[in-house]
């Protein structure tokens, strides 16, 4: 438990100085290549992150075996599935590479660019491509490390990147400011990030060999027949979160994917930050899966959706409450047309927490196929809704309402009834999700709802107050009614002696 604490320490610290560096970058790197420049990169970037799906799921069958393996006590298992991983990653890093340079090519076909733009983008896009193509091979490790629960390690990796970028950005780019140099050093802190783990896997899993002649079909077909329902839902997840973006940027142009892009920015890091804790679940759940400890399994899941859930709402009310806020102390008064998609994706953020915890049970049950269907058909109804309401207002704020009602479907219907099949309550899920955004609501009105109503400001510093001393009501409130007596019990257990137990009986 001491390792997951300090996993769980070292995720926040990390997703922590990834919001400050975001937060900092985001109008100095608008001002450095435009609204328009700015826009381009945000759809590289989507574009790119739709080309990840290209892992077939590997990433995160990787962890669940690796951690299984550790649970049932078959270490051999784990020196057997790695060669087979990597001579996968190599292969898929290379299809990726091809795909996203066709993708390249068409890029100004595929989102309307000025002039001046179009050229730069196609090479900064060409970058992109090659960043993600490193990240297939280099990212075994860290999948590695994830399964042996070491996200300590992979966090400090993240630290070392963020503050390689955060020095590029500031000292070259304000002064040289293009899209490439800006995939350029993208390029540089994935590297780092990727290579740092390198550093500890051989003391982590010491009989791992990477070589060739280990590499067996019969290892390659387990892993592809279990990662092939992994790779669907991560196809849809990523077209669930990314597919917005991209088809703002086809039928209404760059500047409205700038726009779009700076709310769905704070909505990143929003559901990031809220799923940090969690990262660390999925390899603690395959764990107790190969031990055969479902009870804990479930009070695990139940405890963090409402850990999950406590912090999604405390990062997503201010957003919801005070968009205009927010946008205006941020970037100043160029963003209005910002606000309601701010608002929208706010909303969304407490219900991708369901979604996130529920995934990576049913994962860990060794039940993905179950995860990719659920995806698929939200995948489908979120960019068939988006793709109807834009063609038909042109308003950027509809995409995010539909992903909003496809949220509010998967998280409150879809994944707890599959979840119920793999002896998950039905009723807990809700009950564990429900409090914590209940208190919020409750504690809002005081705080966030009387400031808008007695202020109009747009001052950074007194959105900090208001923010903290939102921040102060909710956590006091949230401590005393949206935890069980055992998770403040193992809470307090942590802050005194650095460990703590599970309850076996929470659900």
């Amino acid at each position: 438990m001491r390792l997951a604490v300090r996993n769980v320490g070292t995720n926040y610290l990390a997703y922590g100085a990834a919001i400050l560096s975001g937060l900092i970058l985001t109008p100095i790197t608008i001002s450095a290549i435009t609204k328009e420049g700015y826009g381009a990169w945000v759809f590289i970037a989507s574009l790119t992150t739709l080309l990840r799906v290209l892992d077939f799921g590997i990433s995160p069958t990787v962890i669940r075996y690796t951690a299984f393996h550790r649970g049932s006590g078959a270490a051999d298992d784990i020196h057997a599935l790695a060669p087979a991983s990597f001579a996968v990653f190599l292969v898929l890093g290379l299809m990726s590479l091809l795909v996203g340079l066709v993708l390249a090519w068409f890029l100004p076909s595929m989102i309307s660019l000025p002039a001046d733009l179009e050229q730069p983008a196609q090479v900064a896009c060409v970058i992109a491509v090659f960043t993600l193509a490193t990240q297939a091979p280099l990212g075994l490790f860290g999948s590695l490390l994830k399964g042996a629960q070491r996200f300590d390690v992979l966090n400090a990796g993240t630290l070392v990147s963020i503050a390689v970028y955060f020095v590029l950005v500031v000292t070259v780019l304000t002064r040289h400011g293009t899209l490439p140099i800006l995939a350029t050093f993208a390029l540089i802190a994935t590297v780092v990030r990727l290579s740092y783990p390198l550093l500890y896997v051989r003391r982590e899993l010491p009989g791992l060999r990477l070589s060739p002649r280990l590499v067996t079909g019969q290892s390659v077909r387990e892993l592809l027949g279990f990662s092939g329902y992994t790779f669907f839902s991560h196809v849809a997840g990523k077209v669930l979160f990314s597919a917005d973006v991209l088809v703002i940027g086809a039928v209404l142009g760059a500047k409205q994917v700038a726009l779009y892009g700076v709310a769905a920015r704070l909505f990143d890091l929003a559901t990031s930050v809220a799923a940090t804790g969690t990262d660390v679940m999925l390899p603690v759940q395959s764990e107790l899966e190969g031990r055969g400890e479902q009870s804990r399994q479930r009070a695990l899941t139940t405890t963090g959706i409402r850990a999950a859930t406590c912090v999604a709402v405390l990062l997503a009310l201010p957003m919801v409450v005070l968009p205009a806020w927010v946008l205006h102390a941020w970037l100043g008064s160029g963003f209005s047309a910002s606000i309601a998609p701010l608002a929208l994706l706010g909303a969304t953020v407490p219900f991708t927490v369901i979604t996130s915890v529920l995934g990576q049970f049913l994962i860990a049950r060794g039940r993905p196929s179950l995860l990719a269907v659920s995806q698929i058909a939200l995948a489908v109804a979120n960019l068939a809704l988006t793709i109807l309401l834009l063609l038909e207002t042109r308003e950027i704020w509809t995409a995010a309402f539909a992903t909003l009602v496809v949220q509010i479907a998967g998280a409150l219907l879809l994944l707890p009834l599959l979840a119920r099949r793999e002896g998950m309550p039905y009723a807990a899920v809700v009950v564990s999700w429900g409090t914590p955004v209940a208190v919020g609501i409750l504690a809002a009105v005081p705080t966030l709802v009387v400031a808008r109503v007695l202020t109009d400001t747009d001052s950074l510093l007194v959105l900090a107050v208001v923010g903290a001393y939102w921040a102060a009501v909710f956590s006091a409130l949230a401590w005393r009614l949206a935890l069980t007596r055992g998770e403040r019990t193992m809470v307090r257990g942590l802050a005194r002696r650095g460990r703590a137990t599970i309850p076996a009986a929470e659900v």
